[in-house]
């Protein structure tokens, strides 16, 4: 995994530090939308859900029912979106489009949400996202763009994971296996039955991100490949692969340990799926190369997992931190030893005191990591 995922999972968290309504909500409507009595009713509602969303990611009455159970944060892209570097509510949202669909009881609504500087008369655009807004009894109700969107990729069924395929590419049945015998390993290690995986197969980041519903977000253009999990177990692939152990790791240990440090959470998944093109080997070897003339300050990256340190573009640092501790804890003391201490690790629990107990310490670590290479 490269630097989409870590960007886009700073990108969320600082959205989800705050579950505030918008203090001064006002929403702009383009002139080009049609002012008929069914789009007011679009617009009604838009207000509702817009006012309302940052209460809860879990609940909200103008979203679809079901996408909560499916997607568990259907609409995390756009909770807190107003935040800005000038304000709490500095990006305004802007109705540009409501766009007819081939099933009249179904829109597509295009939002912006676009910050003024006062001081320098700028215009920033933080994003353009996609909603649908669907008329079920009588009201309008909102839902994921990413159904409407991926309607008509084709779909594959291989071992516990649902494939959605891009029109754009070709099923890679090899890659499909590969994946499947990685999960068995998986489940094996986790001493678990598999998950089920709903893939998407996207062939670079722009279409991964295109089918989520933005027409536009920096993260599109961050990286030439990346991927994500999500909750809902569902994985987003922008390498234009069917094989994607590294975010597959994801899906089991956040079902299984949701309270792993994430410094070990992101070591896991490189253990076992490398990051990006590579595999964890191929990585060790970087590593080893990078250490020998630059200093790394070990502590401050496993305290803080998703800092941009990389090696050639390629190799995240604090992932090959945590893996290295994971490789070392998995051959010192057994896997079963390692799974029992992350499983009695608490979500307010002390990391180093988890440390610890897999043999690391702030005054060790750089010898410890360094033998490993």
């Amino acid at each position: 995994m490269k630097k989409l995922a870590i960007i886009l999972l700073l990108f969320l968290s600082a959205s989800c530090n705050s579950q505030e309504a918008p203090s001064n909500f006002s929403l702009s409507v383009s002139p080009t939308v049609a002012q008929t009595k069914e789009n007011a009713a679009v617009i009604a509602a838009l207000k509702q859900f817009l006012e309302t969303k940052n209460n809860d990611q879990t609940n909200n009455p103008y979203w679809k029912k079901s996408d909560f159970t499916r997607f568990i944060y259907p609409y995390a892209g756009i909770v807190n979106i107003e935040q800005g570097k000038l304000g709490s509510d500095y990006y305004k949202p802007v109705l540009m489009e409501i766009i007819n669909t081939t099933n009249s009881d179904k829109k597509i609504v295009k939002i912006g949400y676009v910050g003024h500087n006062e001081n320098t008369g700028e215009n920033i655009i933080r994003t353009i996202y996609n909603l649908v807004a669907n008329h079920i009894d009588g009201q309008v109700i909102f839902s994921s763009y990413l159904d409407y969107a991926t309607s008509h990729w084709r779909k594959e069924k291989h071992g516990s994971v649902n494939y959605y395929i891009s029109p754009a590419k070709s099923f890679n049945k090899e890659e499909a296996d590969s994946q499947k015998k990685d999960i068995e390993k998986i489940c094996a290690f986790f001493h678990t039955t598999p998950i089920p995986v709903d893939y998407y197969s996207c062939t670079d980041p722009v279409e991964l991100f295109s089918i989520k519903g933005y027409d536009y977000t920096p993260m599109m253009y961050v990286s030439a490949t990346g991927g994500l999990a999500e909750a809902g177990n569902i994985v987003f692939s922008g390498n234009n692969s069917d094989y994607y152990t590294h975010e597959i790791v994801h899906i089991y240990t956040n079902s299984l340990y949701p309270n792993m440090p994430k410094i070990l959470d992101e070591g896991l998944a490189t253990y076992f799926g490398g990051s990006g093109k590579y595999d964890y080997q191929w990585h060790k070897k970087a590593m080893k190369q990078y250490i020998a003339s630059h200093k790394v300050d070990y502590v401050g990256l496993i305290e803080n997992p998703y800092e941009r340190e990389y090696i050639n573009d390629e190799t995240p640092v604090p992932y090959m931190i945590g893996a290295l501790i994971c490789e070392k804890a998995i051959k010192e003391l057994g896997k079963d030893k390692f799974i029992s201490y992350i499983k009695e690790h608490t979500s307010n629990g002390d990391l180093w005191t988890l440390l610890s107990k897999l043999g690391i310490t702030k005054e060790n670590i750089h010898d410890e990591l360094t033998a490993m290479l």
